[in-house]
């Protein structure tokens, strides 16, 4: 069918946009579309933290001096705004700094504890679990050998797997103390297609859906989510998220934190100990009293402080720049359900489709996807056009974007087709993690992703969709929707509607 040209809404104001236009003018001609692999830091960000660094001293906060008090004082205050950003507090959720979203996960996959009490009288009948959607990180794949070998049992789900799971109706059990613990692990959005998966899980997780034989708890990855949205911890109450802030802001790179419910706190048994992290601690015997509050437990050595301390003109600077946070989202939703339906009309002159689009939803909503657009192209003969290729031309018009995998091979699998197998054949032949390998028998090993942050215009939009069309489409292009478009979104639509009854972003 003849398509209308798609149009993109103008979501902030010509002074909110002129605004972010004049803290990102050093992007020059640059169009950098790659949000979700890091943010770029805004020019009043930089020049608060240098002129904080330069009108104060700061020093390492395990001194008792009045400069490390001070310290200190401002490290408690970021760990306040962090949690405030998240829209609950100190009562609710505690906040421990790690080097980023990987280095929580780690973290919690050594100090997960995932029995109790080895004499409680169902010890026969209950089991622990790690169960982890395939859609995931590989920072979570991760934690599989280790679990494993720390005595739970290790089950993936397909894409299909869970959603049938979840539709299913999550009525709480009774609370009762089960002699093990065990844990779904999830992204909050996926950072290969952008759709957001149901927050309204982590209910059903707690209510036992998955095993009614456990104690259960929720590791939200929220990495890649909270780049563009608000995570309310209000609302809903995952036992464990990870975040790294590079993806919120662009700096400081190397620091993350994983957000710990209070109440859940005691699954967690940390067996090392560096410094600042005991009240008292004995050298010529094994016996030390670890410090009482969660993070002084678990932060190992001195903090990264001043990057720590530099977070709150992240947030200030952000706060200043786009005022509500909600409009970031539906801004960067824009742009990417304009990038969507521009690339979809795209067609060859022999009407064969130009754009091989990989999605879990029709965008029309961002309640349910995100600030990504994945892709491959194609020729007009059907064949694939490595994503090497679209990489190079895209760095040759200065373009940036990413390709290949984005370490989440679950998600990577599922979209482009591939068994098993054929992921091992890949290997085989030569290809592996983050090279330019990008065809093996004429199919795609990975795609072209791009994602849309608080900078981006509708003007880089155009200028992709250019350089796509100038370089890689049989001319003339012709723009018309798919016959088999409405179909398709109808059975996107509805296989996420049956199974989102709150996302709450």
């Amino acid at each position: 069918m003849e398509a209308t040209r798609p149009t993109c809404e103008d979501v902030f104001s010509r002074e909110t946009s002129e605004r972010i236009r004049r803290e990102f003018k050093r992007l020059g001609d640059l169009c950098y579309l790659d949000q979700t692999s890091c943010a770029l830091y805004s020019d009043s960000y930089i020049e608060k933290s240098l002129k904080d660094l330069s009108s104060n001293v700061y020093c390492n906060p395990h001194s008792s001096s009045t400069v490390s008090k001070h310290c200190t004082d401002s490290i408690d205050q970021v760990r306040f705004r962090i949690l405030q950003h998240f829209n609950t507090d100190v009562d609710e959720y505690s906040v421990i700094f790690t080097s980023g979203a990987t280095d929580s996960i780690k973290l919690l996959a050594n100090c997960f504890k995932w029995k109790n009490d080895e004499n409680h009288d169902d010890s026969s009948c209950s089991t622990s679990e790690f169960v982890y959607m395939e859609d995931n990180h590989t920072s979570i794949l991760g934690m599989r050998d280790l679990v494993s070998a720390r005595g739970a049992q290790v089950r993936c789900l397909s894409h299909q797997e869970t959603l049938a799971t979840f539709s299913q109706p999550g009525e709480r059990h009774p609370e009762r103390n089960w002699p093990t613990n065990s844990l779904f692990a999830y992204s909050a959005q996926c950072n290969f297609s952008g759709v957001k998966y149901p927050l309204s899980w982590i209910e059903k997780v707690h209510g036992g859906l998955l095993n009614d034989k456990s104690n259960w708890y929720c590791l939200l990855d929220a990495a890649s989510c909270v780049s563009t949205c608000k995570l309310d911890l209000s609302v809903v109450q995952p036992d464990f998220v990870c975040i790294s802030f590079y993806k919120v802001f662009g700096f400081p790179t190397g620091l993350g934190a994983l957000l710990v419910k209070n109440k859940s706190a005691g699954t967690l048994e940390k067996i090392y100990y560096g410094g600042g992290t005991v009240l008292m601690a004995l050298s010529s015997v094994p016996e030390h009293v670890p410090r009482p509050a969660l993070h002084d437990r678990f932060e190992d050595g001195t903090l990264n402080y001043l990057s720590i301390i530099n977070l709150i003109h992240g947030f200030n600077s952000m706060e200043d720049m786009i005022g509500d946070f909600t409009l970031l989202m539906r801004h960067c939703f824009s742009l990417a359900k304009y990038a969507f339906y521009s690339l979809l009309s795209l067609h060859h002159s022999n009407g064969s489709s130009a754009v091989k689009l990989y999605a879990d939803t029709p965008y029309d909503d961002d309640s349910y996807q995100g600030n990504i657009v994945n892709f491959n192209m194609l020729r007009a003969n059907g064949e694939y056009i490595g994503y090497a290729e679209v990489l190079n031309m895209a760095n040759m018009h200065g373009i940036q974007l990413r390709t290949g995998c984005f370490c989440n091979p679950g998600a990577c699998r599922r979209h482009l087709n591939l068994t098993t197998e054929d992921v091992r054949r890949h290997y085989a032949a030569g290809h592996v993690c983050g090279d330019d390998h990008d065809l093996v028998d004429g199919r795609p090993t990975g795609s072209v992703r791009i994602s849309f942050g608080a900078y981006n215009t509708k003007n880089d939009v155009d200028r992709l969709l250019h350089m796509l069309e100038t370089c890689f489409v049989l001319q003339p292009a012709l723009h018309r929707v798919p016959d088999s478009w409405e179909h398709q979104s109808n059975v996107l639509r509805h296989k996420f509607q049956t199974n989102i009854s709150k996302t709450l972003f």
